[in-house]
């Protein structure tokens, strides 16, 4: 039909394709059930421009602002991912009015990552006046839109005032001045598994769109998701939640056991490397502890399911038990307690084991509510503890 149309192409300074102003050039082409592709027939002839969007406002009538945009999470693949977006609203809907990529080996990207620098590492420009939104993401799977299980953070009043999470705007007038926001960009968790979504994909980005479903903790674990993972351990079964093991003394409260595991460095399940050698354990030997619901459906005669093992790396350094032909001993008092704010942790289970070469296991099973009502387990709610000792 006759008239008049007009398309804004999604083009901006600071894209991938787009870095500066300069001298550009365009043409259309009309397509129709006779030309379905464009071709040099309907082609028109070239057009060119001059984009100029350089501050202050007052020379060229677009401004500018800048940011200091931050990511601390376990991704790493950010080159050309990082995206720096405006808006002309604050539910980030539509097409930005500005957008900035991070560039690869650009001083900008390197500014992302860096803990001790918070000097400016984007700008936004070609912004006519008015309010704007911004935010940041990162494009995991290169799409060049922000899905929801990609990291991202916006502009907000983050240590400034107590509503810090409501997004700032951020205004633009003829003044000249350019102002400046800070974002740091967050880790998303869609499938609250406890592991950044982000980081997830970069382990299995051919899984794409299923990704999410290749790692995560295993679905017989009594308690979900209430383990503490600090190093996105996924690679054994025992894979992470290291609070449960180690010698922990009885009494110990969360922050206790939170502090254990920023102390010094831990072996692959989560103890010390002295903590095993007082255990008379070997630096390779893996220790875990697994508990799991029984299959009884009845409350009172369920039982929770317990197995520990300490497994021996045949590959590893030389066991000095096997050269001297000898084995060690070992107590454990598997503990309980509902509740990990002023716990009562009690033994729900006391034995004693030997370990020699190779894997030892203990299984076990507990039942939810013994004949003393003081000694039943809340299977909805509840923490175990394992104290391990060299007899």
């Amino acid at each position: 039909m006759p008239g008049d149309y007009i398309w804004e192409a999604p083009f901006y300074i600071g894209d991938k394709d787009v870095v500066n102003n300069g001298l550009y050039y365009w043409r259309v082409a009309a397509l129709n059930a006779k030309f379905p592709t464009p071709s040099s027939a309907v082609w028109s002839e070239w057009k060119n421009f001059r984009w100029d969007v350089n501050q202050p406002m007052y020379s060229s009538g677009y401004g500018q602002i800048n940011a200091t945009v931050k990511y601390f999470g376990p991704a790493v693949n950010l080159a050309n991912k990082v995206y720096l977006q405006a808006f002309d609203n604050r539910g980030f809907t539509g097409d930005p009015a500005a957008q900035f990529v991070f560039q690869t080996g650009t001083p900008q990207l390197a500014l992302v990552t860096d803990l001790s620098n918070a000097a400016t590492n984007a700008f936004l420009r070609g912004l006519t006046p008015g309010t704007y939104y911004l935010r940041a993401f990162i494009d995991s799977n290169g799409n060049g839109v922000r899905d929801i299980w990609e990291s991202w953070g916006y502009a907000n009043y983050y240590g400034e005032q107590r509503a810090m999470y409501n997004v700032r705007p951020v205004k633009l007038d003829n003044s000249g001045r350019i102002p400046a926001v800070q974002i740091f960009i967050e880790d998303c968790d869609v499938d609250q598994d406890w592991f950044p979504d982000a980081w997830e994909y970069e382990q299995h980005p051919g899984a794409y769109p299923g990704f999410l479903s290749r790692i995560g903790p295993a679905a017989t674990w009594l308690f979900g998701d209430a383990e503490i993972n600090p190093n996105l351990d996924y690679s054994t079964g025992w894979g992470g939640i290291p609070w449960l093991l180690g010698p922990i003394a009885s009494g110990q409260t969360q922050a206790d056991i939170i502090k254990m595991l920023q102390g010094k460095p831990l072996a692959p399940d989560g103890f010390t490397l002295e903590e095993k050698v007082e255990l008379g354990l070997m630096p390779s030997d893996l220790l875990g502890i697994r508990i799991t619901k029984g299959p009884q459906v009845d409350p009172i005669t369920a039982k929770v399911k317990w197995e520990m093992s300490i497994a021996r790396d045949a590959s590893a350094e030389p066991d000095i038990r096997k050269l001297l032909g000898s084995s060690t001993t070992y107590k454990y008092d598997l503990m309980y307690s509902p509740t990990l704010e002023n716990p009562q942790w009690r033994s729900v289970k006391m034995g004693s084991f030997n370990l020699g070469e190779g894997v030892e296991t203990v299984l076990s099973e507990v039942p939810v509510a013994p004949t003393d009502p003081a000694l039943r387990i809340d299977l909805t709610r509840g923490f175990f503890k394992i104290k391990v000792v060299r007899q």
